[in-house]
């Protein structure tokens, strides 16, 4: 459960509840959702000649939903009747008001191809009446095509029997109109930069034949300038195919290491602390992979002692999940400050141990791509400590 106050100056009145039957942490969808309610019946108690004018809870409701600018509807499961609405609605329903649709059944209002998607959305809905409901609709108003989400969940009696449905349509037309323009705009970018780096790492590949016999300063400004044109290519495919979905990070992390500990024996015990292992987030999973996999395979590669403990964290706020990973090794050298974070850097404190200095530059490009931050803490011969701030609704 959670509730908000209503606040009239600076005296609380009330506090609105959104209840759910199963245990869960609210998405920032619905916090969003439930301030927004809360505020708009704020305002409609205020515009209220006397509180004694909405005493009755179902003329309060009424007030409620004929005063919030968000399209809703609440209907009965009974009969299929339209039990409340607000005039919003009815417009994205291409009815005048809303009094041409309270009182009626679904089969007075569509025709049979509407009400029968409306009737198979409710069943899933009545089979499964603890969860919440998502799906999007394209509707033409005024000439123009907009898309609304529509959020839907059962109402319950005091007996804990499913009396109805209520829902509300979120306009999200602009935020599908960004993402394909990003997803063009992106697409334009691999085309016009691609092709270039790809003929430019072609002439490279044959100026480094011609230089077989070339000392060691010019071999390996070669080395480093393939990198680098080998990484922007690779981060113009990722930017193009980046694909974040509804994800458990708690899992996905947990697999990732139960698949790197079965690719190689880790004699470091490598411990994972969770605040909530059933939050989701919206995640690319295979870029995820490469920021996790690097980080602990170089907590692994610079431990000190084989018996050392490398220890990831995720810990969750309302707008980020931060995650932590910690080990007990060599350290960075004081004076690196953000230049590991650059392709072909390696420490002066690595000795003989193996690597091309990309790891962490390739980190870092991945979580730039979830709109996320990456730092570190590090002292030299006691450890490093990198943290990831992951934004949670970023392209939900």
């Amino acid at each position: 459960m959670i509730g908000v106050p209503m606040l009239f100056g600076n005296e609380v009145k009330g506090v609105l509840y959104l209840n759910d039957e199963i245990e869960h942490d609210y998405s920032e969808t619905e916090i969003s959702l439930l301030q927004t309610l809360v505020g708009q019946a704020t305002i409609a108690v205020n515009n209220a000649k006397s509180y004694k004018e909405i005493n009755n809870q179902r003329e309060f409701l009424k007030v409620l939903i004929d005063t919030i600018p968000t399209p809703i509807f609440y209907i009965d499961k009974k009969e299929r009747r339209y039990i409340e609405c607000n005039d919003e609605y009815a417009r994205i329903m291409s009815y005048s008001t809303k009094s041409d649709i309270v009182g009626k059944s679904l089969n007075e209002l569509y025709n049979t191809r509407r009400v029968d998607l409306f009737e198979r959305r409710d069943s899933e809905l009545f089979d499964n009446p603890t969860i919440q409901q998502s799906f999007e609709d394209k509707f033409v108003l005024s000439g123009k095509e907009t898309i609304y989400k529509t959020l839907k969940k059962c109402i319950f009696n005091r007996k804990g029997e499913v009396i109805g449905i209520i829902g509300v349509l979120l306009d999200i037309t602009d935020e599908k109109e960004k993402f394909e323009y990003k997803k063009s705009l992106l697409s334009d970018i691999e085309h016009e930069y691609k092709t270039p780096l790809a003929v430019i790492k072609s002439s490279i590949d044959n100026l480094e034949d011609y230089l077989t016999d070339a000392d060691d300063k010019i071999q390996n400004h070669i080395v480093k300038i393939k990198k680098n044109i080998e990484a922007s290519i690779q981060l113009f495919e990722e930017y193009v195919k980046f694909q974040p979905m509804p994800s458990n990070l708690y899992n996905e992390i947990r697999e990732i290491i139960k698949e790197m500990e079965a690719r190689q024996k880790i004699s470091q015990e490598i411990r994972i602390d969770c605040t909530n292992r059933t939050k989701k987030m919206s995640l690319d999973s295979r870029l995820i992979k490469t920021i996790i996999e690097n980080l602990v395979s170089n907590a692994i590669k610079y431990s000190k002692k084989k018996n050392d403990v490398i220890s990831i964290s995720i810990n969750y706020t309302i707008n980020e999940a931060i995650i932590t990973i910690e080990d007990q090794g060599i350290g960075i050298p004081e004076g690196s400050n953000d230049k590991i974070f650059e392709y072909t850097y390696r420490g002066t404190n690595v000795g003989r141990r193996k690597g091309s200095g990309t790891g962490l530059a390739i980190v870092k490009q991945r979580v730039l791509l979830h709109e996320g931050t990456i730092q570190y803490y590090s002292k030299e011969n006691e450890g490093t400590i990198f943290t990831i701030n992951l934004p949670i609704n970023k392209s939900e």
